[in-house]
């Protein structure tokens, strides 16, 4: 392999961090429960797989943390895509923070995750206010230099991945909410009879 193939590839293999970001926010509800299944753990009896409220909430709570981690990872892979795809580093930029700022924005306004667990209205203050302005500020960028700057950008390839940056966290995010965020598949949990206790 020559050092141009290489880099070829280099340059390929991040993509794929699009793919673990969308299997993780797909998958959610789930993908905690090998950890559960190692752990086993119970404290008090209370956070045994069972239909508690208090496990459920938890579970919910778990499920919404999993999705954000998917949410960051996708991110990433759009960044990567874009450079693949040779538009410029800071428009890459700007459509992976879309793709995040859509996320935040849904929080903040229907003040429950993405995944329809309520009073979640998004990550701390101070997280918000920094992805909010990377966002303003590469949207100003780009309506500012559009004619001048970015005249050369295929647009078609800019807008067609931010319109896939934005969409396949909110669909997977929809699809989430046509279900109760209490419903859990647990079949595969320890039964509270089987549980740790620490």
């Amino acid at each position: 392999m020559d050092a141009q193939q290489l880099e070829r590839y280099a340059n390929l293999a991040p993509c794929f961090f699009a793919v673990i970001g969308v299997v993780f926010m797909a998958k959610c509800k789930v993908a905690w429960h090998p950890i559960l299944n190692k752990t086993g753990w119970k404290k008090d009896g209370v956070f045994a797989c069972s239909a508690d409220s208090v496990f459920l909430r938890w579970a919910s709570l778990v499920s919404h943390t999993f999705f954000i981690i998917g949410a960051v990872i996708f991110g990433n892979g759009i960044l990567a895509i874009s450079n693949v795809l040779g538009l410029p580093l800071v428009l890459g930029f700007w459509c992976a923070s879309s793709s995040i700022i859509q996320s935040i924005m849904y929080m903040a306004v229907f003040k429950q995750s993405p995944m329809g667990t309520p009073d979640i209205d998004g990550p701390p203050v101070p997280a918000r206010v920094v992805i909010a302005a990377v966002w303003i500020i590469t949207t100003a960028n780009y309506i500012v230099n559009r004619a001048t700057l970015y005249r050369d950008v295929d647009e078609t390839r800019l807008f067609g991945l931010m319109a896939v940056g934005v969409f396949l966290p909110a669909a997977i995010g929809a699809k989430h909410r046509t279900k109760n965020w209490r419903l859990h598949y647990m079949k595969d949990l320890p039964a509270r009879d089987e549980a740790k206790t620490y």
